[in-house]
């Protein structure tokens, strides 16, 4: 739920590209790095669970060298737009979430 309000205010300030995915990327695994023990700790979050999240990072992790080789060819503007066409996608899928 963070990452609409976190991904629309750091586009906000005009970060330049390299600021813009470090900062980003420093915020999701500060979050994780407080959510994971939190979630175990009043067992909202089993072994199965946690091992099935470990699976499914592995595509984003494969594919994070990817999309930085894509990043550094967009221009400026390419990356604005795409940054938000991301954001237009979560805020369609929390619409239709809330009413469906």
């Amino acid at each position: 739920m963070s990452a609409p309000v976190s991904i629309s205010y750091l586009n906000a300030m005009r970060l330049k590209r390299e600021t813009y995915v470090f900062t980003i990327s420093l915020f999701f695994v500060t979050m994780t790095l407080v959510q994971v023990p939190t979630l175990a700790l009043v067992g909202l979050l089993s072994p199965g669970l946690l091992a099935a999240s470990l699976v499914a990072v592995m595509p984003i992790l494969l594919f994070m060298p990817a999309g930085a080789a894509l990043a550094r060819r967009l221009s400026p503007a390419a990356f604005d737009r795409a940054i938000m066409v991301l954001l237009a996608g979560l805020a369609v899928k929390l619409v239709w979430s809330a009413v469906g």
